[in-house]
């Protein structure tokens, strides 16, 4: 197998066919007319519309002796953020209401008590100085515990499967897990697409069709079939999962 290295003296059809493809349909890891670029948290490049969180990181032609023609291999990279429980947003009546008998007695023995809560924000702060600082005590406790719980169902290792076997595939950040992992996905390349692109006598109507064809692949692709669309497919479905049982934890409004 023979993929074009962008890098070599030498330019040959596939190196030329490479840089049209990163320059013509591949939109600042975006694609052409799919997806929006530099927006979203902590700088992320690019989402594809429909399809969570991924960029496209690179387009590579590849002629494979053993398919029938040309493909380009489709480089992405997913990534996601999983929050945890925080300050910011934390709800005590929720935590009173959902909690179970024996979590609430475990809470009072470590004396983060929710019920106490509100008749120390109800103190007199003049004749109580010390209440607001006690109960936010008690909610960073609660805070605490809560991430705890989080902790462990981001840490589960049935999750290792999803992360491609890679325990630091997903890291702490602060506040929330951050991480990713790398999938390649194909889609055919046609003789004619390739002497288009030799010759450069491609148009708007050939670029639109290839990029919406990578688009359909990548957004099929948690359907599975493939090793690697059955990487993407779990991946999407692990975090999915950890974010809807930290949502279970029942402690925001």
């Amino acid at each position: 197998m023979y993929t074009a290295n962008p890098d070599d003296d030498y330019v040959d059809e596939l190196a030329v066919t490479y840089h049209i493809l990163n320059e013509k349909v591949r939109n600042d890891r975006a694609l052409r007319n799919h997806g929006r670029v530099q927006h979203g948290m902590n700088g992320k490049d690019a989402d594809l519309y429909g399809c969570g969180q991924c960029v496209v990181t690179e387009l590579v032609p590849v002629d494979d002796p053993k398919s029938a023609g040309f493909r380009i291999d489709i480089c992405l990279q997913l990534y996601a953020t999983i929050c945890a429980p925080s300050v910011e947003g934390f709800n005590y009546e929720a935590v009173i209401k959902n909690a179970s008998e024996e979590d609430l007695e475990y809470f009072a023995s470590i004396d983060a008590d929710p019920r106490e809560i509100e008749g120390l924000f109800e103190k007199n702060p003049e004749q109580h100085p010390d209440a607001y600082d006690r109960a936010y005590v008690i909610i960073d406790k609660l805070v605490e515990y809560y991430c705890e719980q989080a902790m462990f169902i981001v840490s589960d290792l049935s999750g290792l499967e999803a992360q491609r076997g890679d325990p630091f595939a997903v890291m702490w950040n602060d506040d929330a897990w951050e991480g990713g992992i790398d999938v390649t996905l194909s889609v055919p390349l046609t003789d004619d697409e390739c002497q288009a692109f030799e010759t450069h006598e491609y148009d708007d109507e050939l670029l639109d069709d290839i990029s919406n064809r990578i688009a359909t692949e990548i957004y099929d692709a948690n359907k599975g079939g493939t090793p690697e669309r059955d990487a993407l497919k779990r991946w999407e479905e692990w975090v999915s999962f950890c974010n809807t049982e930290i949502n279970k934890l029942d402690c925001y409004s």
